[in-house]
């Protein structure tokens, strides 16, 4: 049975998550440095469309309790949009239309937490390798301990707030495994993200037990098991419920579209070409970009005066019901992973009466993550969707620039050929080139709270010739109106997945109609889990709602009962959750 404690909360309430995913196209298609002869500048006008936050990180003020406090981005007296900010905006942009690599990605670590205890077991480094046990468990009461097969093992209870002592006793059972040493790699990554400055880790580490060495002694941990193919993985973490770190990396599954920055070889995406790419082997050769930014200077600039903005919530890729697509017959997932659900029939120790449990299947499978990640427009923004009185150490006061506001500035292209100029404008305008569009990009500070719609529109492109019998340059001048002759076509995959989604997604009204008919809001996802506490109707209660009401799931069997729906899907809402105690 799932946990009733929670349920879809009554009566019906649903939001919109503040953001979505463009599918990952085709293979990414690469090509040697290509050289073009054109040259010159494209003078871009940016209208404000929601309140904006740039912030000026080098004029913060901090208050008592931790707050900060900024300016908008300026220079002198001038407030002012950096122009790499605008670089990389358009360049996200123009990475999606054209189907490039992922040029912005750590390779992150891809970790989570379980609510399936781990097995007790003890690492040991011997003969030149390593091997793991099976361990027994038991408090430890100051008995005596055999050196060669038993270890105390003291942890930070996160639960009641203070250090438990256990006993771990080698059973002499090896685990059999294939990715032992690629497990213990991937623990000290655990490790230090469990090690963060002034966290309970932090505050105990002298007194807990947590490292592994190959010294030859026997270290206590807690390990799980997926079988594939005959074969045992192993992932170890150092708490029996706890955080695990998984063997796949996030350019494991980018696979074509991982950065080539990366690659070897000299062959770059559409992107790189045009915008340029450093690579991380520093043996390898850089490509120097053909486009450069100015800063965008203000032609009408209202400012609003600093507001104190909503708290922001950090990316979660751990949430893989929105950060990755589920794999088939998947009650719940990892990166590495999915959990089926058995159902055996067993008897009840103390009446001999047949019982049926339900006992979760582990199985290693490709996981696909659901690809480029935007924030998406909120036409019906009001200041309490950003705003709040309350200043606190985990949100901030930031001088917001007014919608109407307007910037302009340059981007300046070198030696391009004529169709990365059309792509190029294409991008900038999003295939619309004016005013009244409603294809806007997302800028600057606040983004999910619905700040930062921006519309782009190319006032002209110039573009110099060299003559070289006079020494002298030829400037054409391509107007407003002949550059939306020139973006007509459209140089990109109209009828790709990845086109349709951006589309919708950048259009500054994409969601209205839904928002109308459903009265959702584009918010944060929403739970409360009745206990009025401070954190009761923070956005990780709707995931511990979410996994809990699947399928034959439950607080301690995770199955996830709703993903996030696709943005050009006929309903993108999700429900809001409530805790009301069992029924």
């Amino acid at each position: 049975m799932a946990d009733k404690e929670w349920r879809v909360k009554e009566p019906k309430k649903r939001f919109i998550n503040p953001y979505n995913f463009v599918s990952l196209d085709s293979e990414v298609q690469r090509t040697k440095h290509t050289s073009g002869t054109l040259t010159g500048k494209i003078k871009v006008n940016l209208i404000v469309k929601t309140p904006l936050a740039v912030p000026d990180s080098e004029s913060v003020i901090e208050c008592g309790n931790g707050h900060k406090v900024y300016d908008f981005f300026r220079i002198g007296d001038t407030p002012v949009i950096p122009g790499s900010q605008l670089r990389g905006m358009i360049r996200n942009a123009y990475e999606t239309l054209s189907n490039s690599c992922l040029s912005v990605n750590n390779n992150n670590i891809l970790s989570a937490r379980h609510t399936n205890a781990g097995n007790p077991g003890l690492v040991q480094y011997k003969n030149k390798e390593w091997h793991l046990f099976k361990a027994t468990k038991y408090v430890d009461n100051r008995q005596f301990l055999n050196e060669t097969t038993d270890v105390r093992r003291t942890w930070y209870s996160f639960k009641s707030h203070d250090l438990k002592t256990w006993i771990f006793s080698n059973t002499n059972i090896e685990v059999p495994c294939v990715n032992l040493e690629k497990a213990i790699d991937n623990y000290r990554e655990n490790i230090k993200i469990y090690d963060v400055p002034s966290s309970d880790f932090d505050k105990n580490k002298v007194k807990i037990t947590y490292g592994i060495e190959p010294d030859g002694r026997l270290h206590p941990v807690f390990y799980d098991i997926v079988e594939y193919n005959g074969e045992n993985y192993i992932y170890l973490s150092p708490s029996q419920i706890g955080r695990y770190v998984f063997d796949n990396r996030l350019d494991d599954l980018l696979e074509s579209h991982i950065s080539c920055s990366k690659k070897d070889g000299d062959s770059l995406c559409k992107a790189c070409d045009l915008f340029g790419m450093i690579p991380t082997d520093k043996n390898s050769a850089s490509h120097a970009g053909k486009l450069r930014f100015s800063d965008a200077l203000p032609v009408d600039f209202e400012s609003m005066g600093k507001v104190t903005l909503k708290e922001l919530s950090s990316p979660k890729i751990t949430s893989v019901e929105f950060y990755t697509k589920r794999p088939e017959n998947a009650r719940y997932w990892t990166y590495d992973y999915k959990i089926m659900y058995n159902n055996i029939e067993t008897k009840n120790p103390k009446k001999g009466k047949p019982k049926m449990i339900i006992v979760p299947n582990k199985e290693k499978c490709y996981v696909e993550v659901r690809g480029r990640k935007f924030y998406l427009h909120n036409p019906n923004l009001r200041s309490d969707d950003y705003q709040i009185t309350n200043k606190t150490k985990i949100n901030s006061t930031i001088e917001l620039c007014k919608p109407n506001s307007r910037f302009s500035f340059n981007i300046y292209f070198d030696k391009i050929t004529e169709d990365q100029l059309r792509e190029l404008l294409w991008a900038v305008s999003i295939g619309e080139n004016t005013e009244e569009s409603q294809q806007m990009h997302k800028l600057g500070h606040g983004k999910p709270l619905g700040l930062g719609s921006v519309k782009l529109v190319a006032e002209q492109a110039e573009i110099r010739t060299f003559i070289p019998d006079s020494m002298t340059y030829n400037v054409e001048i391509i107007d407003c109106k002949k550059i939306n002759k020139y973006i007509a076509d459209n140089p990109f995959d109209a009828e790709s997945t990845a086109f349709k989604e951006y589309m919708q997604i950048t259009n500054f009204n994409g969601v209205t109609s839904v928002m109308n008919k459903e009265k959702a809001n584009i918010s944060y996802p929403i739970a409360d889990d009745g206990k009025n506490a401070v954190n009761s109707t923070a956005s990780h209660q709707w995931f511990i709602a979410n996994r809990s009401i699947g399928e034959d799931g439950s607080s301690t069997s995770w199955s996830a009962k709703y993903v996030l729906p696709k943005i050009t899907s006929k309903n993108p809402t999700l429900p809001a959750m409530e805790k009301k105690g069992k029924i």
